[in-house]
């Protein structure tokens, strides 16, 4: 380990000192032999008025590409390992104790995958892609929120180009599953 990546891990350690539990031991021993790309704390809820703060690190391997690893405090284990060629970009929950969306860029489009905590399990609820981010819609009366993902696009006279298609995703009990397409300036009445 060269000293700009010891002193990076020292750091990230000081910093994680305040949110991570002494039994964490499996998520300190990777963060010591990783080169870390992201790290955060995602609140699921485990029961109805109980919530786990699961500790999401992304590391980087220069052959196999970048790695999620997903723990929680109380297991030495990882509750998920996925693997990617593709670039990480960022992760962030979909709404409070909701699920995680994780971005990755590969090609020249955006790769989404999220994340849902299900019967003390993380599943992969919708895997999809696009050349612009994704929008979350909470509707009233549902949990999740819609996910919209521009799925067409044109350039305008610049070259820029320009939603002209939306794909709209909404839970299904399950997952995350195709709702309908629509022209994207309607994405949002066309969510009823």
């Amino acid at each position: 380990m060269n000293r700009a990546t010891t002193f990076f891990v020292i750091l990230m350690l000081i910093a994680l000192s305040q949110s991570v539990y002494a039994e964490d031991t499996a998520l300190l021993k990777a963060l010591s032999k990783s080169k870390t790309a992201g790290y955060m704390i995602w609140t699921v809820m485990a029961d109805k008025n109980d919530f786990i703060d699961l500790r999401c690190l992304v590391t980087k391997d220069p052959v196999s590409g970048h790695e999620l690893k997903i723990f929680d405090s109380k297991q030495p284990k990882p509750l998920l390992e996925f693997k990617r060629g593709d670039s990480f970009v960022g992760m962030f929950p979909t709404s409070d104790a909701g699920d995680l969306l994780t971005i990755w860029l590969g090609g020249s489009a955006f790769h989404f995958y999220v994340f849902s905590f299900q019967k003390n399990k993380i599943n992969l609820t919708l895997e999809t892609g696009s050349y612009m981010m994704p929008e979350f819609v909470i509707i009233e009366g549902n949990d999740k929120p819609a996910i919209i993902i521009v799925s067409e696009t044109s350039r305008d006279k610049n070259s820029v180009r320009q939603p002209t298609a939306a794909t709209i995703y909404k839970w299904n009990g399950d997952r995350y599953s195709e709702f309908k397409t629509v022209e994207w300036k309607k994405r949002f009445g066309a969510l009823d």
